[in-house]
Parts: structure tokens; sequence; C-alpha cells
């Protein structure tokens, strides 16, 4: 289901996990999670020390206010992940068996930060989408 699924990460990637990964809440099948590891996800350079900074942009509090409904805890680094000119350009899902060469072919032909920066899982809380470890 979650197959070749592609979509552009610039509304922030938790807003993308809390959709129903990509899609509507109502298409994701009942108890499915997305699990995010967050030294995996790469950022623009100066993105971290500017959310430190208070430099953000203005939909961030709302869209903290969003990510936190679904998800486990929000340390500083994982606000990263609401702030669409930072969060990074393309999100992806694919198979589990198709990861790693999707991010090798990536990285051969455009963007060597490519990488798998977390997992669909099954959620055991209905009310938890999205995990960050």
């Amino acid at each position: 289901m979650f197959e070749k699924m592609l979509c552009n990460a610039s509304m922030g990637a938790l807003e993308h996990g809390s959709d129903g990964t990509c899609g509507s809440a109502s298409s994701a099948p009942a108890q499915v999670g997305v699990e995010l590891c967050m030294d995996d996800i790469p950022e623009l350079h100066g993105a971290s020390k500017r959310l430190k900074a208070g430099i953000t942009i203005t939909l961030h509090p709302s869209n903290v206010t969003a990510a936190a409904a679904v998800a486990s805890g929000l340390p500083l680094r994982s606000h990263i992940l609401t702030e669409p000119q930072t969060a990074g350009g393309l999100l992806a899902g694919f198979h589990d068996s198709q990861v790693v060469a999707c991010v090798s072919r990536t990285k051969l032909v455009c963007y060597l930060q490519a990488c798998s920066i977390g997992k669909i899982c099954s959620s055991l809380e209905p009310s938890l989408l999205i995990t960050l470890t």
C-alpha cells in the first residue's frame, strides 16, 4: 500500500506522517504509524541554530501544536520537522525491500544526502501516529 509513495516535504515531515503518511487520514490503514530516527534526518546548514534563536516561520507554533498531537515528545531537535523551509526536499515512502536500492540510486543521480529516516510500523496506540527515536 505504501510502495512508491512520494510527497513533497514542504509541509514538514511530521505533518505528512500525521495525515496518513502523505495521504489522507481516512486512507491510512488502522493502527499504522511512522517511526522517525532523528539522528538520521539531515537538515540544512544552520537550521537548528536558527530554531534555537527563535527564528521560525509564521506557521511554526501551529505546526508544533499539530505535531504534538501525533508525536511522542518533541525535543528541540524535532522542531526541524515542523519547519517547511528547513525540513528538506523530497520525502518518499518505499517498501522495505526497495529502500536500499532507492537511496543508492538517488545518491547516484542527484542527491548525496539521500537516506532512510524511518519506517512505517504498527502503532500500538491509536492516538500515537508518529514516534521519534
